[in-house]
């Protein structure tokens, strides 16, 4: 490999709902984290690794900062604010739908006490117009916080600027893995959330935030050529649980197949995906259960 390979850790931060993880998976070409209209969806770190002919970038996707309402909001915030000391250069993502940094206090306080390259990435910028992109520009670069400040729109728009704006803080070094895998993620991890991003979709407003998905197993199938899925769906109360099940399981097969679906499509691989779902208690609330669930990030 060659030997000025510039290499570097760059943490996407900020607020919930702002475009993290459409703008992560934008900048891999591949979808690594889930993505929802709901606000704090992602409830871990994710890392997917960019590579180019010259440059390979680690990118760690954090949760959304929130005031946490129970336990696992806390953690989500708590992996968020850890990911500060993992990072070479953060990118903090704000939104032209909350425009100015009116009320933002708080995230420029972080800021200013962290001595790291700080890249503000201002999203959906196709939602606003020309004129008014310039003005929030010009009032944030006047703050003097940032290294620069670039306008995106991670659904729509060129990618290669925000690139071109990080790349002068990246420096030689090795790659981050000895294969091409963008993803760094355990398959069990993706499997999982990939499964929720389901429930998030057809379940909308019935469970907010009380869905979690384990894998129970992975296993292939040689003689079939597939692989055979079993995962745990949890939730915290009966009524929840019937909910998820839906009419005569009319819910949870809709899921299940939408799940199957988008799996066999990455994986190139026929799938058959058992879903169970069980009720934990105030799962959200208690720290064993958030342990059970792979949900206390280190």
């Amino acid at each position: 490999m060659n030997s000025e390979l510039l290499t570097g850790v760059v943490g996407l931060f900020g607020p919930t709902n702002v475009g993290k993880s459409t703008l992560l998976n934008r900048i891999l070409g591949h979808k690594v984290a889930i993505t929802s209209y709901k606000p704090q969806t992602t409830r871990k770190k994710i890392m997917g690794v960019f590579r180019s002919e010259d440059m390979e970038i680690l990118f760690l996707d954090t949760p959304g900062l929130h005031k946490p309402k129970h336990e696992l909001g806390r953690l989500m915030v708590a992996s968020a604010k850890g990911a500060l000391r993992e990072v070479d250069i953060m990118l903090l993502v704000l939104s032209f739908e909350d425009p100015g940094p009116k009320g933002k206090e708080d995230i420029f306080q972080i800021v200013k006490a962290h001595n790291i390259p700080w890249i503000l990435a201002i999203n959906k910028m196709d939602l606003t117009d020309p004129v008014r992109i310039q003005e929030i520009l010009k009032t944030y670069e006047s703050l003097n916080l940032f290294s620069s400040v670039v306008p995106i729109s991670a659904i729509k728009g060129p990618i290669t600027p925000l690139l071109q704006k990080i790349r002068p803080y990246l420096k030689p070094g090795p790659r981050f893995s000895d294969d091409e895998s963008i993803s760094l993620q355990p398959l069990e991890e993706w499997v999982a959330e990939l499964i929720r991003e389901k429930l998030y979709m057809f379940l909308r407003q019935e469970l907010p935030y009380s869905c979690a998905v384990t894998i129970e197993e992975i296993k292939e199938n040689t003689s079939k050529d597939m692989l055979i899925i079993q995962a745990y769906i949890y939730v915290e109360t009966k009524s929840q649980k019937a909910i998820v099940i839906g009419e005569k399981g009319s819910m949870i097969k809709k899921i299940g197949s939408a799940a199957r679906e988008e799996l066999e499509k990455a994986l190139k691989k026929k799938l058959y995906l058992e879903l169970f779902v069980k009720v934990l208690k105030n799962w959200t609330k208690d720290p064993k259960a958030l342990m059970k669930l792979g949900l206390y990030n280190p």
